[in-house]
């Protein structure tokens, strides 16, 4: 079986994005692990009137007793397996190790909407989890409800390693027979006959065995601003965007643009991380 990986901070937009991952978990027959990293760092005045050992179980065990409480009011509701984790430590860091050790295919994260992600702890956490992410991870923010995934846009740009992600996003289109739409964005209209892109449509159209897919370009000066008015537009439930680890200030989808993204848009984003070759 399939596990998402959910870290939580117990927060409102945290919690809506556990709420996120069990309808698609429901949907994709996965299940879920919930992750909550609490910090174990203790004061001098700790250490001297409650003893290192003693401090150190009371944090776990308050940690687990909410991790309880969280479980038990989901499953109430819920026919999808969850599991939970506990760990110390810098949460982005544990929450990245943990996917690494797992083979994690899928992490689903919260965040506070338009404006607000990175004036959060959590959403810190978040930023830094899809900057260094090593497989794909969705950013919800805390207004998105799941209902279904028909319409999947994917952002793409005229750099080559665009084509590198397409089987991903594509993937996950197939998996809700969905409709990919392909999203360019262009600084004047006169740029739609650019030559580097009719060139990436006609290496994706060769990649991809798939019916449902359609091209779609926009001009705006403000890629971020084009493709939020694109997607809304097109009424995307899920907005696919790649995270490039090499090269990146000089190419279009870096990792900047794509924190800046998850800031921006009202519906969840899918952020898959280009494979260094």
């Amino acid at each position: 079986m399939k596990a998402i990986l959910v870290p939580t901070d117990y927060s409102e937009h945290a919690l809506n994005a556990v709420r996120y991952a069990l309808a698609y978990a429901e949907m994709t027959r996965s299940k879920v692990i919930l992750l909550h990293v609490y910090e174990d760092s203790l004061t001098a005045g700790e250490l001297v009137f409650t003893g290192l050992q003693h401090s150190k179980r009371q944090v776990f065990e308050q940690a687990e007793r909410k991790m309880r409480g969280l479980v038990s009011s989901f499953m109430r509701k819920t026919s999808t397996r969850m599991e939970w984790v506990l760990r110390a430590g810098n949460p982005s860091q544990q929450i990245l190790e943990y996917a690494r050790q797992k083979k994690i295919k899928l992490v689903i994260m919260g965040t506070t909407g338009k404006g607000y992600l990175a004036r959060t702890v959590f959403g810190s956490t978040t930023q830094a989890v899809i900057s260094r992410t090593l497989c794909p991870v969705i950013t919800v923010p805390h207004t998105a409800r799941f209902k279904s995934i028909s319409r999947i846009a994917i952002a793409v740009d005229n750099n080559p390693d665009s084509l590198l992600t397409i089987q991903d996003a594509v993937g996950f289109a197939r998996r809700f027979q969905a409709n990919a739409m392909f999203m360019h964005i262009i600084d004047t209209p006169q740029a739609d006959g650019d030559a580097a892109y009719q060139e990436m449509v006609y290496q994706a159209k060769k990649r991809m065995r798939y019916k449902h897919v359609s091209f779609h370009v926009y001009a705006h000066k403000n890629v971020l601003k084009g493709l939020d008015i694109l997607a809304r537009k097109e009424r995307a439930d899920l907005l696919s965007m790649a995270i490039h680890k090499r090269h990146f200030p000089e190419m279009i989808w870096n990792k900047g643009l794509t924190n800046r993204m998850t800031n921006m848009v009202n519906i969840p984003i899918l952020v898959i991380p280009v494979p260094a070759v």
